[in-house]
């Protein structure tokens, strides 16, 4: 299990909320290049296609807890045996959200542990960074709004 935290200058419903927002990732996360959702009871079930050395695709079941966390697991996917994760969202302020990112992930043996490598230690802090980034930005977009 791999685990990184952000704080992030938001309310915490505001990050679950774009956080939760699956299909507009291909804006704001460079290896995303399509993501569809489908709504099963609470459940939302994500299919991302994602360019890591090569495309590859998989569809995870998140549930959602809103607005403090968000779990899921693997339904599918390419080359991965695992991938099983969450997003916890902890109130510091009423403007200052802590954000934990926990992932699991198993790929198949025929996948190099370059890729592995990648995704942990390259991809995922600008995974972090495109989130908080990405937040940020539309919370001071909707303050502005607000304000004017």
């Amino acid at each position: 299990m791999v685990e990184r935290v952000i704080e992030i200058a938001a309310p915490r419903e505001f990050c679950f909320e774009v956080i939760a927002d699956f299909e507009s990732y291909p804006e704001f996360l460079k290896t995303i290049s399509a993501v569809t959702t489908t709504k099963k009871a609470e459940n939302v079930i994500a299919e991302f296609k994602v360019f890591i050395v090569k495309t590859i695709s998989y569809s995870l079941d998140f549930r959602m807890s809103k607005p403090e966390r968000m779990d899921w697991s693997l339904v599918k996917g390419d080359m991965m045996k695992k991938n099983s994760g969450a997003w916890i969202l902890e109130v510091i302020s009423p403007q200052l959200t802590k954000c934990t990112y926990q992932i699991d992930v198993e790929f198949g043996w025929l996948v190099p542990k370059t890729i592995v490598e990648i995704l942990t230690e390259v991809q995922l802090p600008e995974v972090m960074s495109g989130f908080q980034n990405r937040v940020e930005s539309l919370y001071a977009s909707k303050m502005k709004k607000e304000k004017a």
